[in-house]
C-alpha cells in the first residue's frame, strides 16, 4: 500500500483484479478519493479468491455471499457492502462483463428519526451576502468569484454535495440553462434545468473563470485547479454559517451541507402550493429534478413543508392527506 497522504493503493489478485482496477480509475479520474471503497474491493478481491470466483464473472452466488450480514456488524455497515456491489456490477455490464446486479431497494434501511435543518428566506440572504464578500485569501485568490456562485446554485438547483464539486465545464450548459449531473447517486443521470438568473450568473462566472477552459476542469475549481476536497468544502459552509449567525449544534446535529437541498425542494412545494399548483400532479417532476429513485422520498418533503409552515399546512391536508407520509425515512 502507498504511503501518500492523500490517495491510497491496494494491490488485487483475484479474478476480478482487471476490473476493480479499471473501477478505481474511474472513480479517481473524476476526481474522488476512493481510499475507503479501494479497501473495501481488496478485502472483496481476497474474497474472490478464497470462494474460487469465475474471472472477469461476478456470479450471483458470490454478490449475496460478500453482503450477507457478518456477526455483531450493523446494517449500515452492511449496507455499504451492498451498495458497492451494486455500482461495481453497473461497472462491469457497462464494460462488457457479466455480472449480477442486485436489485434495486434489496437492502431496506431502518427508518431514520432525522429531521432536515431548512433554512429560512431570511437566513438564505444572510448566507448569499456571506458568500459574495468571501474574504479572498492569497493562496486562493479567485474564492471571492467562486464560492457565490457555488452557494447559489446549491440553493436554486437542490444539487448534492459530490454534485456540486464535482461539475464540470462541459456539464454546464449556458445556452440553454442546463446542468448535466452525470453518474451520480444511484447510478443516474439527470438534466437540472436553472432559472434565467442562475444562468445569467454562470455565464458571468464562466467569461471571469473559463474563457480558455477545457471541457473537462472542474467548474468550481480551488486554488489548485482541481475539485475541492468533502472537507475544504464542509469548512467553507461551516464558516459562512458562523458569519451569517446561524448556530450549528456540532457534527451530526446540523445544519448539514445536505440541508441546502433539503431546504430547496420544502420551498419549491411552498412555493408550488401558494401558487395553487396540482401537488400530485407536480411532484413527479420535483422526484425528477433531484434525482431521486421513486417518489417516497419527495413525498417526505410534503410532511416537512406542512409542519414548517402553518399557513399552507391545512391546504396540504385538505388536498394531499393521503400522500403525506409520516417524518420517518431518509432524504437523498
Amino acid at each position: 500500500m502507498s504511503n501518500s497522504a492523500s490517495i491510497k493503493e491496494y494491490q488485487y489478485n483475484g479474478p476480478l483484479k482487471d476490473a476493480i482496477e479499471a473501477y478505481i480509475a474511474e472513480k479517481r479520474g473524476m476526481g474522488l478519493i476512493y481510499n475507503s471503497e479501494s479497501k473495501r474491493l481488496a478485502n472483496f478481491d481476497r474474497f474472490t479468491v478464497a470462494v474460487d470466483c469465475k474471472p472477469n464473472v461476478l456470479t450471483k452466488e458470490v454478490v449475496l455471499s460478500w453482503i450477507s450480514r457478518r456477526d455483531n456488524e450493523c446494517e449500515s455497515t452492511q449496507n455499504l457492502r451492498v451498495i458497492l456491489m451494486r455500482q461495481f456490477a453497473f461497472f462491469m455490464l457497462r464494460y462488457g462483463y457479466e455480472a449480477y446486479v442486485l436489485p434495486d431497494g434489496y437492502f431496506k434501511r431502518p427508518p431514520s428519526s432525522f429531521v432536515p435543518y431548512i433554512f429560512t428566506d431570511e437566513e438564505i440572504k444572510r448566507i448569499y451576502y456571506q458568500a459574495d464578500h468571501w474574504k479572498v485569501a492569497s493562496m486562493s485568490p479567485h474564492a471571492g468569484v467562486v464560492i457565490p456562485v457555488m452557494f447559489k446554485i446549491l440553493f436554486c438547483c437542490g444539487l448534492r454535495f459530490s454534485e456540486i464539486r464535482m461539475l464540470k465545464v462541459s456539464d454546464v450548459d449556458l445556452e440553454n440553462g442546463v446542468l448535466s449531473i452525470v453518474e451520480t447517486k444511484f447510478d443516474k443521470n439527470r438534466l437540472v434545468p436553472m432559472s434565467a438568473s442562475i444562468t445569467k450568473l454562470c455565464c458571468e462566472y464562466s467569461k471571469k473563470m473559463h474563457l480558455v477552459s477545457k471541457d473537462e476542469s472542474i467548474y468550481f475549481p480551488n486554488a489548485r485547479g482541481t475539485a475541492f476536497s468533502a472537507t475544504a468544502l464542509y469548512d467553507i459552509f461551516r464558516r459562512l454559517l458562523w458569519n451569517a449567525g446561524i448556530s450549528h449544534g456540532g457534527k451530526g446535529k446540523g445544519p448539514r451541507f445536505h440541508d441546502i437541498r433539503h431546504t430547496f425542494a420544502v420551498h419549491c412545494l411552498r412555493n408550488w402550493v401558494q401558487n395553487d399548483f396540482n401537488i400530485s400532479s407536480a411532484l413527479p417532476y420535483l422526484s425528477a429534478y433531484l434525482g431521486h429513485v421513486g417518489l417516497k422520498e419527495s413525498q417526505r418533503y410534503l410532511r416537512l413543508t406542512a409542519d414548517l409552515f402553518p399557513v399552507i399546512n391545512k391546504v396540504l391536508e385538505d388536498k394531499y392527506a393521503g400522500i403525506i407520509p409520516s417524518i420517518g425515512g431518509d432524504f437523498n
